[in-house]
């Protein structure tokens, strides 16, 4: 490791020009990142291990459902008779305005599982019809639009993996992930800077800035 040292302090001018060629290469070729990742389950992951539960008492189902929470008005619970016509309109009202969409709810399965909050609640599920196909922003809003116009009475979320992704189902009124990920930049330097009290701050900014755009390079460079 010292004679290591040794030698990056006795070529650093070389060693600081190989990595600002890293980092320019890395910034050029990011858009193409995207190309050479590949979609994959961990199958001891709690995602997997859910998808299987559902697989298996609700049929075949593909990833990144859409979630739409139900809470019950104060005092109604799943056993109240206005309830369950509340959700049946549910139901009806999504299959309305997403006609392709495979819907799982308390509704139309009897499952408890998708009751919660001490039955206060519930959750109604959309799966794509495709494999590999995602819940856009769009879908959700339009979801969670049907369900408050089937049943007013009741309160409505909706979510997906693109909708948290994007930080908003409504796209207003809420940061970006990209606006999050600068928000944390800046407070982390200005945390290092209080910390080292010089421009050292910036150091490992900069190296954790090179060593990602590294990782880049070489899933890039990687075979398929």
């Amino acid at each position: 490791m010292e004679k290591l040292s040794g030698w990056v302090i006795r070529h650093r001018l070389l060693v600081g020009l190989g990595w600002l060629v890293i980092t320019v290469a890395g910034v050029v070729l990011a858009p193409s990142l995207s190309s050479r990742l590949q979609p994959g389950t961990h199958v001891s992951g709690p995602g997997y291990t859910a998808n299987v539960a559902m697989a298996r008492a609700f049929g075949g189902v593909t990833q990144d459902p859409g979630v739409v929470i139900l809470d019950l008005p104060a005092g109604q619970t799943m056993t109240s008779p206005q309830v369950a016509t509340e959700l049946k309109a549910v139901d009806a009202g999504i299959a309305k305005a997403a006609p392709s969409l495979r819907v799982v709810s308390y509704a139309s399965t009897g499952s408890r599982t998708l009751v919660g909050t001490g039955g206060t609640s519930t959750m109604v599920l959309a799966y794509p019809p495709e494999p590999g196909d995602d819940m856009a922003t769009d879908q959700i809003d339009a979801l969670t639009s049907a369900a408050r116009s089937a049943a007013p009475g009741l309160t409505v979320h909706g979510t997906s993996l693109r909708s948290l992704e994007a930080g908003s189902t409504t796209g207003s009124g809420n940061s970006s992930v990209t606006g999050e990920l600068i928000v944390g930049a800046l407070a982390a330097l200005v945390v290092l800077a209080w910390v080292f009290g010089s421009l050292l701050a910036l150091l490992p900014l900069l190296m954790a800035l090179v060593s990602v755009l590294t990782m880049q390079l070489f899933v890039l460079a990687s075979p398929i």
